[in-house]
């Protein structure tokens, strides 16, 4: 018993020493502070009163700070945005008013931006971002000061002189309000620039020829949002930027950030006094007791542990080895913020939407509706369905194709389907197919039935990430709406399975189904996985088709085949067999041949038909259903787009020209006129004795050149090179020897046939001029033989869209103008002149010119449909080539008979530049200008023509080319009759340089389009001379009697407003200077708007060589081509005319 008592003395004594260890610790610390305020143990008397202590010194004074440097984002808004500020406020003071009133809001609004891009750079981003109530009061004082900006144009609406300038500020103020759209808020001031703009529009019109102080105005305010604009797409890209290392935004103050940095921290507070130490020491003393109440602690025993805090197991060193090291226990882990609620008035509810789009019909955001019925369908219709909820869908008819995405609790109802029905993302759904549906494809699907009826038991369901899903099968012999139901596997079990005969190994896969509520029981299966993944279940007759391994329900293996594959891998193979670049090879012919066209079959890269897609599809029934063109047309679509170009058609007849419907037919069409027109060259090439034929017909041959026409209009490369497949030169030159040379041949002039204008465009198109150096001159003499007479025989082939006399087009249009007689004087004469009855008649008369209207509109079948297009200009297209020869051919060359030998610059040798483009460099948007003169040519009578400027600045720069002029006395034969001078007449042609310049003009109410003059002086009625130092001004005169104004050079930077009656009128007027080899000259017109036919005078000047008349037009790169005649011949009469063809220089 004596032992643990000893033992307990020792413990209790060596306690008493730590205690009294301590206390002297204490002791000695307290006795070693100032002694002014000398402290006591508890025991001691009472210490001095604090009112003796001394006062503490003063604190040292606080250093001066050196001011902050403002974040990066606020520099960058500082430097981008101050000049335009300045500059709005300078032109907001001078206009004064309440004008200067609102700038100053604004300037204000911009201050408040600033600090809140300065807060933003400064603090974190707020719990819940740009739609968390913290954000939404850090911007009450920008929306305040917005707020003040729009009312000032409230309270001022009776102001009507400067309302629009309010409205400009108040419809572009809002753009401040980037700083809450996230993640693009570059695009959102734009759009509030463009809202601004109609408002800005308004106020330079009102003060353009006023007060030019207005406009300026508005400049700098639009220029203001520019800039705005051009700071947040630089600094603020997808949003606000904050300070992931900042502070609290709600506790950030501007006067923190911006006040000044710098200098020493400010000293500690003074040591409190010597009483209050001592007062605290006395009052501890008298809770403690003393050292008695000290030793009467340690005396407790065992309920000396009752005041400490419990702990946990996670505080206890013994339990945690990490803790040992430190006797600090680490701090609990605040839990995370909770991230802000979406505020509810973002969480609007959409409106319900069910509407045919073409051929597609969108069901959304339908709620509890069962009632919703699609009818009147058609087979191409497809129906997607999206984010419905409690709905009932019945979809009547045959369609192609459902889609339902994002669905919850929704049934559909369905007759028969082309293609699939598509689950996607849908819980709980329900889908019930009463005809027939080749595929239902299940995606993340949770809970779905499916009802399938007698003629739906070959439908295949493709399920992946699916669960709970059952089909439910009619019951054979059983009642009407009787189903039995079947589970969809889910649990697969996979094993290795070596193949002792073969020497490989295959993966065994063992499928469990889940068992019904009914209690049927579906055995297990053992199968072996395949390349393909399709399971048959026999069901009483009919097959359930699900997304397994194949196998069959007595566990026997079958291997998979090409029917197996899902629809998507078999359209996937479809397009790979269509686009192969199968290569025939060349063969010789006997045909007909020339340097520049070769009639024989000629090799190409690439296949246009896609033979081996209609060999795969020619496998079975099944894949034909599945890859026929009235089933599939989404991949003729695409087999379209990678064998056409389609960037043209887009451009030119919208996207609805793009669906894959219309893409499929017009695949299926192109590929039998292209082969047709192979199979032409090749007919040939296997009839060498027969000679050279086309076995066609005029209209199949205008078929088939339309064709071709069109496709290198649309031609950015893919085109051409489907084009070569089909032998198109080789085609051309069939052509020539069978219609165009047997034509010429024959007595009187050839025919204008559309199907001869669409082959010398062709060829135009087709052509190397460098190749024409070396072609021999026995083609050259035949080539040109043929294109005499759509050259030279101005009276015979039109080289204009409507008559050239003709000034206002539509001429249905000339009754409802006061002056309009004076554009159909000229037909009205030639009218009376051929039904007077002793004048004279087109039969009697060979001299009177034939000026009558006429349609040259064709229907012609394009993309999927029918258009109406004017052919091109039989004449432009031998124009093109005629001097294409005379340029590059030396055969031609030394044909010229009429070129001066004593002037050298008419030599044959006198080339031109060669910056020409060649024709087949042109891509599809260089030919856009020319499609639209044919599409909106067609009538003169009727059709609306071209908008007024279509046309501008296609005629302004300096021109160089040459002009061709017949022998005189063979041409007035050649009008006479005598076709042998149209044949062997000697022709010229001499080089020339025109620099034309531009100026728009509007009509006013007096004037006529055309001008007021003779059509012979190109409508200009000042014909008096005028001197070297005004050329340029004279020619660009108008008329002083009417009422037309000359714009400024900047016209286009102005808004357009049209009249009250709406009729604005605008024409082009062309003026400049040119020489060639007979001298200078200066020349004037202007451009016709209904067709773009530019008609101008060229007047020899000092000279004195006479005055000459220009009508053509300009075409793709950069050409103008037409036709000159004299002027001393009356209009209704044939003249003296040639051709002329130019190139802009630096096309």
């Amino acid at each position: 018993m004596s032992a643990p008592g000893i033992g307990n003395l020792s413990t209790l004594i060596k306690r008493l020493e730590a205690a009294t260890s301590r206390l002297e610790d204490i002791a000695l610390h307290q006795s070693s502070g100032p002694s002014s305020s000398q402290r006591e143990l508890p025991s001691a008397a009472p210490a001095v009163a604090a009112s003796s202590a001394p006062p503490p010194p003063p604190p040292p004074p606080a250093a001066v700070e050196a001011p902050k440097e403002d974040p990066p984002a606020v520099k960058a808004y500082d430097e981008a945005l101050q000049e335009a500020l300045d500059e709005f406020k300078q032109l907001s003071a001078k206009i004064g008013g309440v004008v200067q009133e609102q700038a100053t809001s604004v300037l204000k609004t911009f201050q408040a931006q600033r600090d809140l891009i300065l807060l933003a750079a400064s603090s974190q981003k707020p719990a819940g971002g740009v739609s968390s109530p913290a954000f939404a009061e850090l911007l009450k004082p920008l929306q305040t000061a917005l707020t003040q900006v729009i009312e000032t144009r409230d309270k001022n609406r009776a102001d009507k002189q400067h309302f629009n300038h309010l409205s400009t500020v108040s419809e572009g103020i809002p753009a401040v309000g980037w700083v809450a759209v996230e993640p693009k808020p570059g695009p959102y001031v734009g759009e509030m620039k463009d809202s601004a703009q109609f408002y800005a529009n308004r106020v330079i019109k009102d003060f353009k020829d006023t007060d030019k102080t207005h406009v300026e105005w508005t400049r700098s305010f639009t220029k203001l949002l520019e800039t705005l604009k051009t700071y947040v797409l630089k600094t603020h890209t997808t949003g606000l930027v904050w300070n992931p290392k900042g502070g609290d935004a709600a506790s950030f103050t501007a006067s923190s950030s911006a006040a000044p940095s710098g200098g020493a921290p400010p000293p500690p507070p003074p040591p409190p006094p010597a009483g209050d130490v001592s007062a605290g020491a006395a009052a501890g003393g008298a809770a403690a007791g003393g050292m008695g109440a000290v030793f009467g602690q340690l005396n407790q025993g065992e309920g000396v542990t009752k005041g400490l805090k419990k702990v946990d197991a996670s505080q206890m060193t013994h339990k945690n080895p990490e803790l040992r090291g430190t006797s600090a226990i680490p701090p609990t882990k605040a839990a995370p913020p909770k991230l802000a609620a979406k505020p509810t008035q973002l969480k609007a509810k959409k409106p319900p939407k069910m509407q045919l789009d073409g051929n597609k019909w969108t069901i959304e955001f339908q709620e509890d509706n069962r009632s919703i019925v699609v009818d009147q369908t058609e087979l191409n219709q497809t129906v997607n369905i999206f984010n419905c909820k409690n709905s009932i869908i019945q979809i009547k008819g045959k369609i192609n194709a459902v889609q339902m995405t994002n669905c919850t609790k929704t049934s559909i109802l369905v007759d028969t389907l082309v293609s699939s029905l598509e689950v996607t993302g849908s819980p709980s759904f329900a889908v019930q197919i009463t005809g027939r549906a080749p595929t239902i494809l299940l995606d993340s699907c949770d809970s779905g039935q499916i009802y399938l009826s007698e003629k739906s038991l070959d439908s295949e369901i493709i399920a992946a990430k699916c669960s709970a899903i059952n089909v439910s099968l009619p019951v054979a012999g059983g009642e009407e709406g009787e189903f039995e139901e079947f589970a969809l596997p889910e649990q697969l079990k996979h094993t290795v399975d070596s193949l002792s005969q073969k020497g490989k190994s295959r993966i065994k896969t063992e499928r469990r189904f889940d068992r019904q509520s009914s209690g049927t029981a579906v055995p297990d299966c053992n199968f072996a996985w395949s390349a393909s993944s399709i399971h048959l279940c026999q069901h009483r007759g009919g097959l359930l088709k699900s997304l397994a391994p194949t196998t069959t329900m007595n566990g026997e293996s079958s291997k998979v085949g090409l029917l197996s594959l899902p629809p998507e891998i078999l359209d996937s193979i479809a397009g790979y067999a269509a686009i192969s670049d199968t290569s025939f090879e060349s063969s010789s012919t006997s045909a007909p041949c020339s340097f520049l066209y070769n009639s024989s079959l000629r090799e190409s890269k690439v296949v246009t038909p896609p033979t081996d897609l209609h060999a795969f599809q020619l496998v079975c029934r099944r894949l034909h259903s599945l890859l026929s063109l009235e089933s599939n047309p989404h991949l003729y679509a695409r087999v379209f787009c990678s064998k056409f170009d389609t960037a043209a058609i887009g451009r030119r007849f919208g996207k609805t020209a793009l669906t894959a419907h219309h893409l499929a037919n017009e695949l299926r069409r192109r590929c039998i006129l292209l082969k047709r027109m192979r199979k032409c060259v090749v007919t040939a090439a296997q009839r060498p004795d027969d000679g050279a034929t086309l076995l066609e017909d005029d209209e199949s041959i205008t078929e088939m050149l339309w064709l071709a026409y069109l496709m290198m209009l649309e031609n950015d490369g893919l085109n051409y090179e489907q084009l070569c497949w089909a032998q198109l030169h080789s085609f051309l030159a069939l052509h020539h020897a069978t219609e165009m040379l047997d034509s010429a041949v024959q007595a009187g002039y050839p025919s204008d046939a559309v199907h001869k204008a669409l082959a010398l465009h062709l060829v135009y198109l087709l052509t190397d001029p460098e190749q024409l150096a070396f072609e021999p001159k026995g083609e050259a003499i035949e080539r040109l033989f043929i294109l005499r007479p759509f050259v030279f025989a101005a009276h015979k082939f039109d080289a204009f869209m409507a008559p050239w006399t003709l000034r206002n087009l539509p001429t249905s249009n000339q009754s409802k103008s006061a002056n309009g007689s004076k554009s159909s004087d000229t037909q009205q004469s030639t009218e009376e002149a051929q039904q007077a009855p002793g004048g004279p008649t087109l039969a009697t008369n060979p001299f009177l010119a034939d000026l009558t209207p006429r349609d040259r509109s064709c229907l012609v079948d394009h993309i999927g449909g029918q258009l109406r297009i004017a052919p091109p200009i039989l004449a432009q297209g031998a124009c093109f080539s005629f001097f294409m020869k005379v340029e590059k051919d030396q055969a031609v060359q030394s044909m010229a008979a009429l070129s001066d030998p004593d002037d050298p610059s008419s030599e044959t040798t006198v080339r031109q530049p060669a910056s020409t483009r060649p024709p087949l460099t042109l891509t599809s948007s260089d030919h856009d200008k020319d499609v639209t003169r044919l599409l909106s040519c067609l009538d003169p009578t009727r059709s609306p023509g071209l908008p007024p400027l279509f046309f501008k600045g296609m005629f302004e720069g300096i021109w160089e080319g040459r002009f061709s002029f017949f022998d005189f006395d063979s041409y007035r034969e050649m009008l006479a009759g005598r076709m042998r001078s149209l044949y062997e007449g000697p022709f010229g042609e001499q080089p020339q340089i025109w620099k034309i310049r531009e100026k728009i003009v509007q009509l006013g109410p007096g004037d006529v389009e055309g001008g007021k003059g003779s059509i012979l002086a190109a409508g200009y009625t000042t014909t008096e001379p005028h001197g070297d130092a005004s050329l340029a001004a004279a020619a660009l005169a108008v008329d002083t009697k009417g009422k037309s104004k000359a714009l400024p050079q900047d016209w286009d930077r102005y808004p357009s407003f049209p009249d009250e009656d709406g009729r604005e009128r605008y024409e082009i007027l062309l003026s400049g200077t040119g020489h060639s080899a007979w001298g200078r000259f200066v020349v004037r017109g202007r451009v016709r708007s209904w067709d773009g036919m530019l008609i101008m005078t060229k007047e020899y000047r000092p000279d004195g060589r006479g005055k000459w008349l220009y009508r053509g037009y300009s075409v793709a790169g950069g050409k103008l081509v037409g036709r000159w005649r004299d002027t001393f011949t009356p209009d209704n009469m044939y003249g003296y005319e040639g051709c002329f063809l130019f190139q802009r220089r630096g096309a």
